[in-house]
């Protein structure tokens, strides 16, 4: 018969991690001064939540006790300077070997030290967590809910987390020297908010760039970042995070998102035979077919790291003044694109040709686009690049903050006139101001567009280099208010708009194929600007 242990038998557990984990309320940002206190800001005030000994135990033994106060014992210090802000805590079960999951381990949260009854209480056996946790969407766990709804009050309260084996019961020696992983974390209720929404994961061809991106960020443990009252899931060890829409992109000062294209030779890419681009994020698209209807699929959206030249958005007259902002009829877009070769300018960089195009401020005047050596260099990379349905919706006002334009560029915007075409179908474009919005890392990159500026904007921004690099850099968004005013941005990061006929950077962008696959490359830091994705062709 298999002996029993009591109180007496010292059990070998490790604690691999137990951790207060900062996170978002509502429209709360977080941030954590020091290893033991963690601030809450919100519009109406602030809240401290404060853990003492530290946010972590570590490499603690625990061996069955007579009482919960020999076990690990955690206080949780709450206090806010207003009324109306709201918690919910969670206890995060990452991993817990199956001999622990036994009714004698057990957790009890009080109110205080002195508080005769749980707040909650409960046991990390198999039948209590079936029936007691809920995923946790944060970190891809499974969670216990402590605290619900919960709101911080103004006099500081203490809140204290027992965890232990039960030494007053018979317990199974099995349990000895077996390790369990728990996270404590908060989310906040009771706000105005409004969550990004996540990739759904479906439409993706198996085994493309996209279905592993996607993927990646999916199954990877994200952190809150608020902007802007929008709560996004951050996947800070890929720098992957969702927008507003849940579309995938690529954040922060500098992640591993270069990528080869436009190459001599596909089999053999190299610095020498390739162009330098970065993946911006994968976007659901509408394509559209030969029968007028548009097919929606997921697409890996690139920008080449380096702009073709500073060009003239355009400078023919019009009633409006010199230049229009409409990019259907602009010379740039027909620079870009193949279709107009018999144009002065026509499909140069499309061509891959030197000739004289339309740029300058005054009107109609000219001069030598050298695309020789930077436009696009074969068929193969020609057939690679995905006809696009681009939204062309224009606004007036750079006060705003990358959800807001993404929804102007796409749906709410408007025309500089009822004439005025709102999309356009087509492959070579330029970035939106929300892609270049959302290229920050918004936990830090608090500001709107027109504030950019800002040092944790432009030090967490990877976009910006590659459109303000020796000149300014358009975006392809009208000013809806003046039809020959478009949005760009500015040598220190501010987003706003001038007249079309200025010359500033032009870095083509565009959708390439969605069943687009990448080569299995040798070498670490795939991604990275030595050693660049490579796409199978």
């Amino acid at each position: 018969m298999e002996k029993k242990s009591k109180i007496f038998m010292i059990f070998g557990v490790v604690v691999l991690v137990i951790a207060i984990v900062g996170s978002t309320l509502a429209y709360y940002v977080w941030t954590t001064s020091s290893d033991e206190e963690t601030k809450i800001v919100s519009k109406v005030g602030a809240a401290t939540i404060k853990f003492d000994g530290g946010s972590s135990i570590e490499n603690a033994s625990l061996r069955p006790v007579s009482d919960k106060t020999k076990g690990i014992v955690k206080e949780i210090k709450m206090v806010a300077n207003t009324t109306g802000i709201k918690a919910n805590l969670y206890l995060d079960i990452v991993s817990i070997d199956e001999e622990l999951k036994n009714t004698t381990f057990k957790f009890f949260l009080a109110k205080s030290s002195t508080a005769a009854g749980a707040t909650k209480e409960g046991n990390f056996s198999t039948e209590y967590l079936t029936s007691n946790t809920v995923t946790c969407t944060t970190n891809n766990t499974n969670h216990i809910v402590l605290l619900s709804d919960f709101e911080v009050p103004t006099s500081q309260v203490t809140y204290i987390l027992y965890i232990w084996i039960d030494g007053t019961v018979d317990n199974d020696s099995s349990m000895m020297n077996k390790s369990f992983s728990f996270k404590l974390h908060a989310e906040g209720t009771g706000g105005i908010v409004k969550e990004a929404l996540l990739p759904d994961g479906t439409g993706l061809v198996e085994g493309s760039l996209a279905e592993q991106l996607v993927t990646t960020y999916i199954n990877a443990n994200k952190t809150p970042a608020m902007n802007n009252d929008i709560k996004y899931l951050q996947d800070t060890s890929n720098n992957l995070s969702n927008d507003i829409e849940g579309n995938i992109r690529y954040y922060g000062a500098n992640p591993n998102n270069y990528i080869y294209f436009n190459c001599d030779d596909y089999s053999n890419q190299t610095s020498d035979t390739c162009e330098l681009w970065r993946i911006i994020g994968v976007f659901n698209e509408e394509t559209p077919s030969d029968d007028g209807t548009y097919v929606t699929e997921k697409k890996i959206k690139i920008i080449r790291n380096t702009s073709i030249g500073a060009f003239s958005f355009d400078n023919v007259p019009t009633m409006g003044g010199i230049g229009t902002h409409a990019w259907v009829d602009s010379k740039i877009m027909k620079m870009l694109n193949s279709g107009y070769e018999g144009q002065t300018g026509g499909s140069l960089y499309w061509n891959r040709q030197t000739g004289e195009c339309y740029s300058g401020r005054s009107a109609n005047e000219t001069k030598t686009c050298a695309l020789a050596n930077v436009g696009l260099k074969n068929d193969v990379t020609k057939n690679m690049i995905s006809d696009t349905k681009y939204t062309l919706r224009g606004w007036n006002v750079f006060q705003v903050f990358s959800d807001q334009i993404y929804t102007y560029e796409r749906t709410t915007g408007q025309g500089y006139n009822s004439s005025s075409k709102i999309s356009w179908d087509g492959k070579v474009a330029l970035a939106y101001p929300s892609d270049y919005g959302y290229a920050a890392d918004l936990e830090l990159c608090t500001v709107n567009l027109s504030s950019y500026n800002d040092n944790n904007c432009v030090s967490n921004n990877w976009m910006k280099a590659v459109l303000t690099k020796g000149a300014w850099g358009w975006f392809i968004t009208p000013k809806n208010d003046l039809s020959n005013g478009a949005w760009f941005v500015i040598s220190t990061g501010s987003v706003t708009y001038t007249n079309v006929f200025n010359e500033y950077n032009i870095v083509p962008t565009f959708y390439i194929n969605s069943s687009l696959e990448i080569k299995d490359v040798d070498g670490d830091g795939y991604g990275t600007a030595d050693n660049p994705y490579q796409l199978a062709v």
